[in-house]
């Protein structure tokens, strides 16, 4: 894995947290980002 895809992982997984602290009663899947990586 290059670093580009490790910050790109960081930060999705930042936004993660931020979904969770926004929105605590709906459930954020582990994979949900991947996905989004995929098709950029």
């Amino acid at each position: 894995m290059s670093t580009t895809q490790i910050d790109i992982l960081d930060e999705y997984e930042a936004m993660t947290d931020v979904f969770g602290d926004l929105y605590p009663d709906v459930p954020v899947p582990e994979g949900a980002w991947q996905g989004i990586e995929t098709a950029q």
